[in-house]
């Protein structure tokens, strides 16, 4: 309906989220192709671990996809009625109904019950497949890996890194932990929320701001430490000093301009944060800032670093009810995923146990 009231809105609309998808290193990424020797390695692997349950899965989801439409057309025309009743009330007059706001009420609730009804199908094959899918492609790249669809992860075990945003709703979603390369490595999807209640013509309204929404991943580090350094988004002198007093840290000097002018870096320890920040490391974050369009963020605490990766879209999504399931639609996009989260380590050289 808005593409025929404004077209230039719809087409604007269009355009944005082009832009911040294709400035969504995952989005570049999953579009990229395999080489052929990665192909002819992982080939026996798919037709032993993954193309059976693959096949199974596409059949279940064109079941399910039967089942929804006959479900919607069954409960369209309660829909439709429910509709006009709400918004013609003088529907009402003849039947002689006193308290037709309770109708109303019966309505709605029935009408949401309906569409869960519907939905519900949908979601537990929605989770169905990502559990017969993403371990095995995990495993792929080490059997130690463990996936679970709902993250055990809450915003209190992160909030001591200190590079969250203040926030009043998170949900934390399709989590993974495992060894890789020898380095024991954690991550989860999170979106963050900000409630925010505004009053116009004397009525309150409540409106929900994402203040993030992308990748927590906690890294293992090679050298034990005790303090606590935070490196985040250069804001400037004035946001920077208002970090600086909020955490209760001490700025950080480092010997490297082009790290000085993406990052800034707070510490309660000048000589350990150095003894963490060698040129060498210094070096590897700025590529790996560079891979994540200059969005990363992360935190040093207890022998672990927390990297805050924002992204666009939905991370480890594996179907949709109206495409079919095979190796390009399901299995490459969660290969190129994987493969540039786990690249972090390869990046860092984590797993190199002489320096950092």
């Amino acid at each position: 309906m808005s593409l025929l009231i404004n077209p230039f809105a719809a087409c604007s609309s269009t355009v944005k989220r082009w832009v911040h998808s294709h400035k969504d290193p995952f989005y570049r990424l999953k579009k990229t192709t395999f080489s052929p020797e990665f192909l002819t390695q992982f080939q026996p692997y798919f037709d032993t671990h993954l193309n059976h349950s693959l096949t199974a899965l596409d059949q279940e989801r064109r079941h399910t996809l039967k089942r929804m439409i006959i479900q919607t057309f069954c409960i369209f025309p309660f829909i439709l009625g429910w509709a006009w009743m709400f918004y013609h009330p003088t529907s009402f007059a003849g039947l002689n109904i006193q308290h037709p706001e309770l109708l109303n009420l019966i309505g709605t609730m029935s009408l949401l019950v309906g569409l869960g009804f519907i939905w519900s199908p949908v979601v537990r094959f929605k989770i169905k497949t990502k559990e017969r899918i993403i371990p095995p492609i995990l495993h792929y790249f080490d059997p130690s890996f463990v996936y679970q669809c709902q993250s055990p992860f809450k915003s209190r075990d992160l909030t001591p890194f200190g590079i969250l945003p203040l926030h009043d709703i998170s949900k934390y979603e399709d989590y993974i932990s495992g060894h890789f390369k020898q380095t024991f490595i954690e991550l989860t999807e999170c979106t963050l929320q900000k409630k925010i209640v505004e009053y116009r013509n004397r009525k309150q309204h409540v409106r929900h701001v994402t203040l993030f929404h992308g990748l927590f991943v906690v890294l293992e580090m090679n050298k034990p430490f005790n303090g606590k350094t935070v490196i985040l988004r250069d804001e400037g002198a004035i946001g920077n000093l208002f970090q600086n007093r909020m955490s209760g840290l001490q700025k950080v000097s480092l010997e490297d301009p082009r790290f000085e002018k993406q990052f800034e870096v707070i510490s309660s320890d000048q000589i350990e944060a150095r003894y963490l920040l060698t040129p060498s490391f210094m070096e590897r974050l700025l590529e790996l800032s560079n891979t994540f369009s200059h969005k990363l963020q992360c935190s040093f605490l207890n022998n672990q670093i927390l990297l805050m990766i924002p992204c666009q879209g939905n991370l480890f999504e594996t179907t949709t009810l109206f495409k079919s399931l095979s190796f390009e639609a399901t299995i490459h996009p969660l290969l190129k995923e994987l493969e540039v989260i786990l690249g972090i380590v390869d990046t860092l050289k984590l797993n190199e146990k002489t320096r950092i």
